[in-house]
């Protein structure tokens, strides 16, 4: 199997694990939501019940107005309260015991109305054995009714607080299955990417250095059906490859070896004569009396003689190598006015690719005007100007004859 594919394969278990292990941890964690809220509402319940009790007994004991209004606004709250809330209550024991509580708060609420009507009666008549009777038959009934009613929201309360901690249980064990069954994923993956990729390719950068050290007989031996297998076969069926080429070579080798020193000698005898022509040619160009400069393409200085280093008033040739002609011997016409680039021989040679000649004057070092007759030849190769030549001598004793004439 290709590596591409269990790659796939691992990438659709992940998804799919991940994807049932995100639904059920959410459906839990909903469910557990559910049943905190359902046992604050039960608790409430439990502790308002609690509260009428107490507001009961009040009234029962001191008969004040302030504990029949506090009934009567609880009831109707506690009422309203479990009306809104009872659809939170899912099991039939939750929906039968809630029931009961609103019929125990029917029954109590009754009681409660018999003996503030009675205590009201007996503010207006004389008290009698019999009302006192009725009075505490009323507050006896009222007491067990209220105790039935606490037990039943202390039930519900009870119940609503296993099923939160069941829902909180069976999400703790939803968290660890995913994480022990990710860990072993991970395990299985981390086991999968070794046998199939690291160690293949880690066996495969030894077989590299081996053969790089000149052994063209080893062998990877990697016989595994992906793409790291055909990989290794391959370098194996190279290596076999290489070796017959480089067996081949050594012949080939030693063939031309008496071939490349006889060409060798040819070459030192052909070195030697051009040694020779160029120091002649290097004789010529420091021994010509007229000034000589050497440019490059785009006007670069990279040549000059010692006439022209003499002529130009320079002691030492580093002044002008390396640097453009046209900036560091300034140009004036016949006439002594300043020329412009474009307007100097060397210009005209290379845009014009012939032989320019003219009279003109160069400045010197000292900033004084040397007059001088110029001939500047471009040098072509391929149709294309790569460097000039130019020679020029120096002319002020002419000039001075022509002024005299």
């Amino acid at each position: 199997m290709s590596i591409k594919r269990k790659l796939l394969i691992i990438f659709i278990v992940l998804f799919v694990s991940s994807l049932f292990f995100s639904v059920s941890i959410y459906l839990s964690l909903e469910n557990y939501k559910s049943a905190i809220k359902t046992v604050d509402v039960a608790n409430t319940i439990d502790l308002r019940v609690i509260e009428r009790r107490i507001v009961a007994d009040d009234y029962v004991l001191s008969q004040v107005d302030r504990a029949k209004i506090q009934w009567f606004t609880l009831q109707k709250n506690l009422k309203a309260f479990v009306s809104q809330n009872q659809e939170l209550f899912k099991t039939q024991e939750e929906k039968n015991l809630v029931r009961g509580i609103s019929a125990k708060f029917q029954e109590s609420d009754d009681t409660f109305s018999q003996i503030v009507a009675l205590y009201e009666q007996q503010n207006s008549a004389s008290p009698d054995t019999m009302m006192q009777y009725k009075k505490t038959r009323l507050s006896s009934e009222l007491t067990f009714k209220m105790q039935e009613t606490i037990a039943l929201s202390k039930k519900l309360a009870d119940i609503n607080a296993l099923e939160a901690q069941d829902a909180q249980n069976q999400m703790i064990f939803l968290f660890s299955l995913a994480s022990f069954f990710f860990l072993f994923l991970l395990i299985l993956i981390l086991t999968l990417i070794w046998r199939t990729i690291v160690r293949p390719i880690s066996k495969m950068q030894k077989g590299t250095q081996v053969i790089a050290s000149g052994n063209l007989d080893f062998r990877m031996g990697i016989t595994s059906r992906d793409e790291i297998g055909e990989l290794a076969q391959s370098f194996d069926i190279m290596t076999a490859q290489l070796k017959r080429s480089h067996e081949g070579l050594e012949n080939t080798v030693k063939e031309r070896t008496a071939s490349l020193d006889l060409k060798v000698q040819e070459l030192g005898i052909e070195k030697e004569k051009a040694e020779k022509i160029s120091a002649k040619d290097d004789a010529i160009f420091t021994s010509l009396g007229d000034g000589l400069i050497v440019t490059d393409e785009v006007g670069t200085i990279q040549r000059i003689n010692a006439a022209a280093l003499k002529l130009l008033g320079f002691k030492n040739e580093d002044d002008l190598l390396h640097k453009d002609f046209c900036r560091v011997i300034t140009a004036q016409n016949e006439h002594g006015k300043e020329m412009e680039d474009s307007q100097r021989p060397i210009t005209l040679a290379f845009t014009e690719k012939r032989l320019i000649s003219e009279r003109l004057f160069y400045g010197k070092k000292d900033g004084t005007m040397l007059p001088v007759s110029v001939t500047i030849s471009p040098v072509i190769f391929d149709g294309k100007s790569i460097g000039a030549i130019d020679i020029f001598r120096d002319i002020t004793y002419e000039r001075a004859v022509d002024q005299m004439k």
